[in-house]
């Protein structure tokens, strides 16, 4: 983990510090360093500064919801942006609540899409100890969901709801506590169920395994083939993905994985947002040189590949409003992208 932390923190500042000229200078922003997230932004910049295209200068640790504002304001050129986010300031709700809706959905039009990713997914452990070896046996337990606000709770009911048919507060006890809070909780054995929102493979998650024998579950084949999971895991804000068994050495076992040994999940989507104003050409290039660049993008961190850049649109089309930049589109299609009219 501090190895990883001290990567990151080099690869960024060699982002920024790099000599360029004005005109290729970029602003971004991202949150805190040490996740999939922010390390999105950083593999994107250091493509981008390889090939001498632009050179962004990340501010980390950033409120990304304020970041979507700044991205809209033009005062950020370039930013990791959760979809429902997006949503929400184009309804002017949630965090964008005091800009209305007129004022959010003007602003969200000024907000353009470059490429989708899935930074984690929703991802349920139990310590072997507890006896727990079903979804079922989630009944009546203390189940961790998320911080007291924010959408990740919401999206753990809805996942437990999906599965099971539980309902919090009847079924089983939802815990809510910030997200360092949870993870000491978790180690502490503080509550019996653990939902995290993490890449696969995940710092955070290595560190539970290390600490006992634990079981992560699989939505059931019965659940995840029906129309009805499709419809609940392609919300805006999440999508349907797979989480390998061989993430981590020793410790854990895997329930309900397929026959070609995957997990299915429920996971996290966010986009690389940039102004409506950046020209087509830097953006086309941005794009192109990029998707042109996994195998190396890959190589950056063992969770890259999870993040699906390679689709290009993952978890765009669910998004209400939504467009891609038509540099982004051009660059996508020539990849081989179909790109729905809706994202044009």
């Amino acid at each position: 983990m501090k190895h990883y932390r001290n990567l990151m923190a080099g690869l960024a500042l060699a982002v920024s510090l790099a000599p360029v000229s004005a005109q290729d200078l970029l602003s971004g922003e991202t949150n805190t360093a040490g996740g999939s997230i922010h390390a999105a932004l950083v593999a994107f910049g250091e493509v981008a500064k390889d090939h001498n295209l632009a050179t962004i200068q990340i501010q980390d640790g950033q409120v990304l919801t304020k970041s979507m504002i700044n991205v809209a304001t033009g005062k950020t050129d370039i930013a990791t942006l959760p979809t429902a986010a997006y949503m929400l300031l184009g309804k002017g709700a949630g965090p964008y609540k005091k800009l209305g809706a007129e004022k959010g959905s003007a602003l969200a039009e000024h907000v353009k899409a470059l490429i989708g990713f899935t930074p984690g997914m929703f991802i349920p452990i139990v310590f072997d100890k507890t006896g727990i070896k079903t979804w079922e046996d989630f009944r009546g337990k203390r189940i961790f969901v998320g911080p007291p606000s924010g959408a990740a709770a919401v999206n753990t009911k809805t996942l437990i709801k999906a599965v099971t048919g539980m309902e919090a507060g009847v079924d089983y006890e939802e815990i809510r506590l910030g997200w360092g809070a949870a993870q000491q909780a978790m180690l502490d054995r503080k509550f019996d169920v653990y939902f995290t929102p993490a890449s696969d493979p995940s710092p955070l998650v290595q560190q539970i395994v290390s600490a006992g024998d634990v079981t992560i579950f699989g939505v059931p084949e019965s659940v995840y083939t029906t129309d009805k999971w499709k419809e609940t895991a392609n919300r805006t804000g999440t999508t349907q993905a797979l989480h390998s068994t061989n993430s981590y050495e020793g410790g854990a076992t895997y329930a309900n994985a397929d026959s070609d040994g995957k997990l299915h999940m429920m996971a996290f989507t966010f986009f690389m947002g940039v102004n409506a104003a950046m020209s087509d050409k830097k953006a086309k290039m941005l794009v192109e040189t990029f998707l042109s660049n996994q195998e190396l993008v890959d190589k950056k961190a063992a969770f890259m590949p999870s993040l699906r850049f390679r689709e290009g649109i993952v978890g765009l089309e669910a998004t209400p409003g939504l467009k891609l930049h038509p540099g982004a589109v051009m660059a996508l299609e020539a990849a081989n992208i179909t790109i729905p009219e809706k994202l044009k």
